[in-house]
């Protein structure tokens, strides 16, 4: 890499407030970026309006033509920063804040020292400032995740490489897939202490209850058919049925909004699908 331009990214989906505290955060910060690329995902006209009419002249606004999620959107919105000349992207949540100092530069500079380095995760804490993920190497589904979910810097020559999020995934396991194809290509991945900020767990998806739940358990079954189909079969039984706390973990939160159906149809369609899988697969 050359000039090592460092652009960030992030998506709105009817979330001014979140969005207006994220960028706030930044301070000074904001303008050590290449370019700051905010994708307003499908948000009501109203929503766009406010981010257009504060953020405008100094941050670069993508309105999707209709609702895409998160893959398909932080794609745009990456791809754009591709484009436009950045070599290194900081993809992250809205919902997040107190970024440490020289921020951008601690970034550059651990990518300048590694040529092999593909993805760089920082140190997370809750907004009460429970540890949320500290770099240390954690199992899931076998594999070692030593990077936050919540917000990471991107090679974007070895990302490209690997094809980008993959949309079908919509959101959730799309960071694991990336860590295993980036692995699997010859390159590194791990966090730096010297990054931090912290994350409002579930800030963004709190208004969509059923829609992470929903996620959450179809693609464990996706990743399941996808990277384990050489596990023991007894493993792999497990792990599908360590989604079902997921189905059934906003139960409450339905029939408090009295919306028994919705709460019917996500337990229901896991179990539908977790049939099907066995007769495709075993």
């Amino acid at each position: 890499m050359r000039s090592m331009n460092v652009s960030l990214v992030t998506r709105c989906h009817n979330a001014f407030e979140l969005t207006n505290e994220f960028l706030l955060s930044w301070g000074n910060q904001l303008d050590d970026f290449f370019e700051v690329i905010v994708v307003d995902d499908g948000s009501t006209p109203d929503i766009h309006s406010r981010l257009v009419e504060k953020w405008g002249q100094s941050v670069t606004i993508i309105k999707t033509e209709k609702y895409f999620e998160y893959c398909r959107s932080l794609n745009i919105g990456i791809k754009t920063a591709k484009a436009n000349g950045a070599e290194i992207v900081f993809c992250v949540n809205n919902d997040t804040k107190d970024f440490s100092i020289n921020f951008v530069e601690t970034i550059r500079s651990h990518f300048k020292s590694d040529e092999k380095l593909a993805l760089l995760g920082p140190y997370v804490t809750d907004y009460d400032g429970t540890v949320l993920s500290d770099g240390s190497d954690k199992l899931k589904f076998g594999v070692v995740m030593n990077v936050p979910t919540e917000g990471y810097a991107l090679c974007l020559a070895s990302f490209e490489k690997i094809g980008f999020f993959d949309v079908s995934l919509v959101r959730y396991f799309e960071d694991i897939d990336v860590i295993i194809k980036l692995r699997a290509a010859g390159y590194s991945v791990y966090s730096s202490q010297k990054l931090k900020f912290s994350h409002l767990c579930n800030g963004s998806s709190s208004k969509q209850p059923w829609v992470p739940t929903y996620y959450r358990a179809r693609n464990t079954q996706w990743f399941v058919d996808r990277y384990c189909l050489d596990r023991p079969f007894g493993w792999r039984l497990k792990k599908r049925a360590n989604a079902m706390p997921f189905a059934f973990r906003r139960f409450k939160i339905f029939l408090s909004k009295k919306a028994l159906l919705k709460a019917a149809i996500v337990p229901i369609a896991y179990v539908a699908g977790t049939a099907v899988g066995f007769i495709r697969k075993w």
